[in-house]
């Protein structure tokens, strides 16, 4: 399933692709360098076996066209994070991933942007992946990056002192994976194939969908349960803020109820809340004679 997308973010509105496993895990945003867009095959192979693997995929254009022909802004990865920022804030407000887990990937120039983009705004960030490229432009804020992140180099290519300078500056739990016989640019079929590899491994292992790990645990502490989860937003009344509303519906053995929690900004908050309920609500079903 893919949809072209406009997406909102300060000062413009930028291009996407989102492409949706069926029921994905966790989404992984894709951020491509200079000289690419979001039509890049390399970056559209990945997204495919990300699909493939279970995941959402949404790769994005962070300058609009008329300023990807400039120099300056092509290499301005400040304003860029700025912007992936605001994407991340815009998936988390979709009925379609607003309980995923998000992921960055990053190649080229978006190497440096992923990695400050998860230093400024770490909430909701379960995972990078950097291509080649500079990702030692974020030097200077390594040290808040908070997700697990996993550096791709290449065998030979000037990128390589790059990613392992960032590497060894990054102090979050991370993992350093060399890909043979790649050249700088990974245009090879054997080296694109392998990171796809590598970042399906690193994504799968990492990203996970809150509405996916309550209901798997809920079923298995109550064998034979029914369940069917509800996100949605409540409008808001004069003078209050968005919330979040959850709805369960349950049914174990003939016997059914509603659970409903709501929460303000963070669906996922709401979600423990009315898994919670509904798991104690199940116990003194049991319970009863």
């Amino acid at each position: 399933m893919k949809h072209e997308l406009s997406i909102p973010v300060p000062g413009c509105v930028v291009r996407g692709e989102l492409r949706m496993a069926e029921q994905p895990t966790g989404v992984v945003v894709l951020v491509h360098g200079s000289g690419a867009d979001r039509h890049d095959a390399r970056n559209r192979f990945v997204a495919a076996r990300l699909v493939e693997a279970g995941l959402a995929a949404l790769l994005v254009d962070l300058l609009e066209d008329c300023e990807a022909h400039e120099r300056h802004n092509v290499f301005d990865v400040e304003t860029q994070a700025g912007r992936l920022v605001a994407v991340k804030d815009w998936l988390r407000a979709q009925p379609a991933t607003r309980s995923l887990d998000i992921g960055y990937f990053g190649t080229g120039v978006g190497a440096g942007v992923v990695l400050i983009a998860a230093a400024r705004a770490p909430q909701g960030v379960g995972a990078l992946v950097t291509r080649g490229g500079r990702p030692d432009t974020a030097l200077h804020c390594l040290h808040r990056v908070e997700a697990p992140t996993l550096f791709i180099a290449s065998e030979s290519g000037l990128d390589r002192d790059w990613v392992e300078s960032a590497y060894r500056g990054a102090g979050v739990r991370k993992d350093l994976a060399h890909i043979a016989g790649a050249g700088e640019s990974f245009g090879e079929q054997q080296s694109i194939q392998g990171v796809a590899q590598h970042a399906c491994r690193w994504f799968r292992r990492h990203l996970h969908s809150p509405i996916h790990d309550l209901e798997s645990g809920l079923r298995q502490r109550h064998p034979g349960l029914q369940c069917q989860v509800t996100v949605e937003d409540r409008p808001p009344r004069a003078y209050e803020r968005k919330r979040f509303n959850v709805r369960l519906d349950v049914s174990l053995a003939g016997r059914s109820f509603v659970v409903n929690r709501e929460h303000d900004d963070d669906p996922g908050a709401a979600l423990r809340e009315a898994f919670q309920a509904a798991n104690r609500q199940l116990d003194a079903l049991e319970a009863a004679p």
